[in-house]
């Protein structure tokens, strides 16, 4: 099955306890990085991303175990964006579940609002948990990703494309991982709407 991890990557202790795990996961799937492919800097520092940066030491042993691991990083999560609109009509939809994210999401929305401009709110989780249901919303690129751990560019995540050959170095004998380039947001977004909708009906 596939794993999601929203947060900082500190289940990295998981292998010491059992390095053995990395064959018991289908899957990985991280909401965090920020590559720079859609010219996306980061959101704690100019490279790096939150998760990432608060815990570059546990992000790097992950990244580099041998288990697939897919990066939903700022790349994408910060090209789809949930309206107020959106948030309203999910509000009216699926009374229930949809009227509680709107209520808990007034203050995140103006925190946009005030600091980016942007009228909603970044879906950056719920992509991360689109990504483990359906694939196909997403382009991804294959390499080895590493975390810087220490110096100015600390939770900095690079990729080594894997179809170019660079001389030896930090990457090598490393597994591929992906990194996702573009999201297909409004599949994205019809997908989160119908999903709440139903199970909020399945209450009833």
């Amino acid at each position: 099955a596939s794993e999601v991890m929203p947060g900082s990557m500190s289940s990295a202790m998981a292998l010491d306890i059992d390095p053995g795990i990395t064959s018991l996961a289908a899957e990985l799937v991280v909401m965090g990085g920020a590559f720079g492919t859609a010219g996306r800097p980061g959101n704690v520092s100019p490279v790096a991303e939150a998760n990432i940066y608060n815990d570059p030491h546990a992000a790097d042993r992950v990244l580099t175990a041998p288990w697939p691991v897919r990066l939903v990083g700022l790349d994408v999560t910060t090209l789809c964006v949930m309206s107020g609109a959106y948030m309203a009509a999910l509000r009216d939809r699926a009374p229930g579940i949809g009227g509680f994210l709107y209520d808990i999401t007034r203050f995140y929305e103006g925190l946009y609002r005030s600091r980016d401009g942007i009228d909603g709110i970044n879906a950056h989780d719920a992509l991360a948990v689109a990504r483990a249901i359906d694939p196909t919303l997403f382009t991804e690129r294959r390499g080895p990703v590493r975390a810087v751990t220490e110096g100015i560019a600390i939770g900095q995540t690079i990729q080594r494309v894997e179809d170019i050959r660079y001389p030896p170095g930090p990457w090598d004998n490393l597994p591929a991982q992906s990194i996702c380039l573009t999201a297909d947001n409004e599949r994205f977004l019809r997908l989160y709407a119908d999903t709440l909708a139903a199970w909020d009906a399945g209450r009833g």
